[in-house]
């Protein structure tokens, strides 16, 4: 396994970058979002960027947001713009399987984004999304982040937003989350064609410890991997 550090060029921005190589590659990719508050560097994040290469995928990550204030003028099309030429990136690496994993805010907005250039997508307790009866979230996003704090009913998704989801989807989700709700992860699971939730028994929002970390990123490839979303003893897989 090694790794790339290259800027990440979207929207007339740069961005720092890291591409990390399998050994064995077998033409599998994967873009990572972190969340609002915590960098795509370190902790569970290098952990699953091991992992997935040892696994035979490349996975790229990129810093979107390195500061608070560079993330409240940031804006939810930007993002999409980010995410489009990392998977552009990747397929220049020569992946044609491409999957997408995102954390808290990260997931978040990937649930607002077409999603159809992704076979997989893993979700860690996405959050910033509401869900609701009515789509509103394509009116707002140009809006900067900023504005968008204290106005939940401007980031709402609603079954529709999922009805079409090519790609199989997880969630991962503690039975403890102080952000989102469970019901909020049962609701998004339901509406999409092709989903399934694993919960955390006892785990808030952010999968804190070695241990858990690592539960978490070997369910994460297996699904990755072959669709397996199972293997530890303290989840509860639900399809």
């Amino acid at each position: 396994m090694s790794a790339e550090t290259f800027a990440l060029t979207a929207h007339g921005d740069e961005y720092e970058a890291r591409l990390t190589l399998p050994e064995e590659p077998d033409g599998r990719g994967v873009v990572v979002l972190p969340g609002a508050g915590h960098g795509p560097w370190g902790d569970i994040f290098d952990r699953f960027a091991a992992a997935a290469a040892d696994d035979g995928s490349h996975v790229l990550r990129f810093d979107g947001w390195p500061t608070a204030e560079g993330f409240m003028v940031q804006t939810v099309a930007e993002i999409h713009a980010e995410i489009d030429a990392a998977v552009d990136r990747l397929r220049a690496a020569g992946c044609t399987e491409l999957g997408l994993v995102g954390k808290s805010f990260g997931g978040g907005v990937a649930l607002t984004h077409d999603l159809a250039a992704f076979d997989r997508v893993a979700l860690w307790a996405p959050a910033f999304v509401t869900f609701g009866d009515e789509e509103t979230i394509s009116d707002s996003l140009a809006v900067p982040l900023g504005e968008m704090e204290d106005a939940p009913e401007r980031r709402q998704i609603a079954p529709s937003t999922l009805a079409d989801l090519d790609a199989a989807l997880l969630v991962v989700q503690g039975d403890e989350d102080e952000v989102r709700s469970l019901g909020h992860a049962r609701r998004i699971v339901e509406a999409a064609p092709d989903a399934a939730l694993v919960v955390r028994e006892g785990e808030d929002h952010s999968f804190r410890g070695a241990d858990r970390e690592r539960e978490v990123v070997a369910q994460t490839v297996a699904f990755l991997g072959d669709g397996g979303g199972g293997g530890a003893s303290d989840s509860e897989p639900i399809v």
